[in-house]
Formats: C-alpha cells, sequence, structure tokens
C-alpha cells in the first residue's frame, strides 16, 4: 500500500470503516464528558466556523489560546505550531465548560420574570451578556449570585458596566475563567478574591474592566473612555 513519508496511509486509501470508528470514537469521548454527541458536533462546527472569520481578538491562534487559557489555565504549554489536536482539545474542553456553567434563554426568562424578546433586548443593551452556540442562547451563570435560586439575581447594579468591556466574539470559557478565578488586583477581607466577588461585596467596576480589557483586548486603552461614560459597541 502507497503511504506518504510518515508512513502514514493516504486519506484515499484508508481501511474501510475506519471513519466509522473514528467517528464511534469521537461519539464515545463526547458521552464521556456528560455531553450529548449531536449538540456538541454542531457547536464544534459552529465554533471552527467562528475561527474563520475577522475578530476583535485577533488570529485564530490568539483566540485558540484564549480558549485553551479559559479551559485549563497556564497547565499547557503551547506549541509553536498549531496540531489537529490541540484544534479539537480546545474546542471540546471550551464547550465542556460552557455546558456546566450555562443557563438557558427560556430559563433565565422564566426566573427573571420576562419574555424572551425582553431578554434579548437586555443582552443587546449589556444589561445581560449571553451568547449564541448552535442556535441556542445561552448565559453565563457568574452573572447571577444564585444560579439554582428561583429568581435569578444579578451579582451587582454595576454589572452593565463590566459587561461592556467584552467584546461579541471573546471565548464564554475564558470569560468565565477571568470572572471567577483569583485576581491578584483584588482583596476582599484581607484576602484575595475574583472579580465576581469583588462585584458581589459592592466593589467597583474598574478594576474588573481593567482586567477584563488587558486580557480580552491586550491593552486597557478603552478604560477612559468607559469611565467618561464612552461606549463601544464593537
Amino acid at each position: 500500500m502507497a503511504s506518504d513519508v510518515s508512513g502514514a496511509a493516504p486519506a484515499s486509501l484508508e481501511p474501510a470503516g475506519s471513519h466509522q470508528r473514528s467517528v464511534a470514537a469521537l461519539e464515545a469521548a463526547i458521552q464521556s464528558l456528560g455531553l450529548e454527541f449531536n449538540a456538541t458536533v454542531a457547536q464544534i462546527a459552529d465554533s471552527l466556523t467562528a475561527l474563520s472569520r475577522p475578530s476583535p481578538l485577533g488570529t485564530a491562534k490568539r483566540d485558540l489560546i484564549l480558549q485553551w487559557i479559559g479551559a485549563v489555565g497556564d497547565e499547557f504549554q503551547w506549541e509553536a505550531e498549531l496540531s489537529d489536536r490541540n484544534l479539537m482539545t480546545v474546542l471540546i474542553r471550551a464547550i465542556s465548560i460552557e455546558h456546566a456553567t450555562v443557563l438557558q434563554a427560556d430559563d433565565v426568562a422564566r426566573r427573571r420574570g420576562s419574555t424572551l424578546r425582553e431578554l434579548r433586548a437586555d443582552m443587546v443593551s449589556r444589561q445581560l451578556w449571553g451568547f449564541e452556540r448552535a442556535g441556542a442562547l445561552l448565559f453565563p451563570s457568574w452573572q447571577f449570585i444564585d444560579a439554582g435560586a428561583r429568581t435569578l439575581e444579578l451579582i451587582s447594579e454595576v454589572l452593565p458596566t463590566v459587561l461592556q468591556c467584552i467584546p461579541p466574539d471573546a471565548p464564554p470559557a475564558l470569560v468565565t475563567r477571568l470572572m471567577c478565578s483569583e485576581d491578584p488586583h483584588l482583596q476582599r477581607g484581607g484576602s484575595r478574591c475574583s472579580p465576581r466577588e469583588h462585584l458581589i461585596a459592592g466593589g467597583s467596576p474598574w478594576p474588573v474592566v481593567r482586567t477584563l480589557l488587558l486580557v480580552l483586548e491586550g491593552s486597557a486603552s478603552r478604560l477612559p473612555d468607559l469611565v467618561l461614560g464612552g461606549r463601544d459597541d464593537r
């Protein structure tokens, strides 16, 4: 059988049934994470499509690195070149985090006593932060004091100020990690706290805005404009 320099058979000459075995292995791996196979594959396809579009966050590689940081933090040393394995690992882990830390739009609307139309309007005006995956509108649960409560209450009245600085295409897993991890510049009761805890305790939004701008955009140059009341709805 013909093979390339690495010894692997060309894709067109792969043994019969190898594709089916690959799909079966992928399905088993996804289901082992507690995810529904078809919905997850649709989310992966949606994410891959998004990577091919121009992004305020920069290149596809930068976007993937940010997603990886959101998924696993500093546990991984990034390679010089992206491999297919890097790509799929990032997407699967990011989607897994999203799956575990988001609320469905109809659930949020019901527990906030609003309609889906009002909820979408709140998202457009940055009163809430949501994103779409495979046609579904999802809302990260860190925005609410208790995601399991019968009535959902926002973590702070200044949350909309914070949400203004999150780019529309920011990786949700990364934003969740930033909002829920200890920030060395924030303290509560003499100990480091997360931006989420800082806001729940009544803290100012500006230290949180600065952190988000630095990580998500690589610069805090928009901070003065936001402090003075300007708005950039990119």
